[in-house]
């Protein structure tokens, strides 16, 4: 599964409450993909750290405007060290994985003189060469550990690009890639590079992609219905990678007024979706009437512990735990 959102998505708090029924199901096939080098980082599945200086491209990775040359990988972000000191860890908890693990880094080296050390669990270090890799798109590099263990990129040269790595289980079961940018809209991803986007979707060969927006688009003064075409673009960069996927649109959650009301733009891109969502062939899911329809933030942050946070726009991790068990309940109730 490819989950592309917004900070609903980020922090990993909904998707991982949506990945831990279907994998208990179907098996664990892994955490999935995973960004590298980012600081704050969270994800359910892993520990992630960093060390010394490192620069994230594009600085406002929520932009819908081209910004260089548009290559940012699966999740719309890239990580650059700077300095020799730098370094990234990503750490399996347990039960993040079974048996044995494959780590599929993607990475990008422009120069010759660029490269980095790579170690897996305590194994011994491997030189990634740029005399062999240095490409001006973004290649991969598979390796295997074990469940538990870690992967380490260090002694880096060159300042090469990082894009993000995906860890699975060995045997077969359920993986959700977590693709949320905070501050994101449907429109961002189509701001990226389209040609590489769709190569690495389609290396993914997902069976099932979640387009999951528009809390962002409720405080947008744009008409809704602009929203539709890009739905639309999105799902034909999907389908170009993977032309036999099923698709899944989400709405909005619930966002409050001053007054505690739903703000009116709810209901609207919320139908939008619906009416995109039936053209695609897509399913499509109301969060909005999945938190319990008008005024439900308000009542959600009201609970103890509270469910929603005090921003009027996030919910607490409680309370995308709870939100995230609605929707794996109806894809279970979906699945033969």
């Amino acid at each position: 599964m490819l989950w592309l959102g917004d900070s609903h998505t980020y922090a990993d708090f909904l998707t991982h409450a949506v990945r831990t029924p279907l994998q208990r199901r179907f098996g664990n096939g892994g955490p999935g993909y995973l960004h590298l080098g980012i600081d704050r980082y969270r994800h359910g599945g892993v520990r992630t750290s960093v060390q010394g200086t490192w620069r994230l491209e594009p600085e406002s990775p929520s932009r819908s405007s081209r910004w260089g040359d548009g290559v940012f990988g699966l999740g719309g972000m890239r990580a650059v060290p700077v300095g020799s000191r730098a370094s990234a860890e990503v750490s399996l908890l347990a039960g993040a994985a079974t048996g044995a693990v494959d780590y599929v880094l993607w990475f990008r080296l422009p120069l010759a003189s660029a490269g980095f050390s790579l170690q897996v669990d305590e194994g011994q270090p491997q030189a990634v060469d740029g005399t062999q890799r240095a490409a001006a798109s973004v290649t991969s590099l598979r390796v295997a550990g074990s469940a538990g263990g870690h992967l380490r990129l260090s002694r880096f040269r060159g300042e090469p690009e990082l894009f993000g790595v995906a860890v699975e289980s060995q045997t077969p079961g359920v993986v959700l890639d977590t693709l949320g940018i905070n501050g994101a809209r449907a429109a961002t991803p189509l701001g990226w590079d389209e040609s590489e986007w769709v190569s690495l979707v389609a290396a993914r060969k997902p069976a099932l992609v979640v387009l999951a927006y528009g809390t962002n688009e409720v405080f947008s003064d744009a008409a809704p219905e602009r929203y539709a075409g890009h739905y639309r673009g999105l799902m034909g960069r999907v389908r170009r990678a993977q032309p036999s996927v099923e698709c899944l649109l989400m709405g909005p959650t619930d966002v409050p007024q001053e007054d505690g009301a739903t703000h009116p733009r709810v209901l609207e891109i919320d139908d939008v979706e619906r009416r995109v969502a039936a053209e695609l062939g897509c399913a499509f899911v109301s969060l909005h009437q999945s938190m319990g329809g008008p005024g439900s933030f308000g009542r959600w942050a009201q609970q103890d512990p509270p469910l929603a946070a005090r921003d009027h726009v996030h919910l607490t991790p409680k309370g995308y735990e709870r939100l995230g068990r609605v929707i794996a309940d109806r894809i279970l109730t979906a699945c033969p």
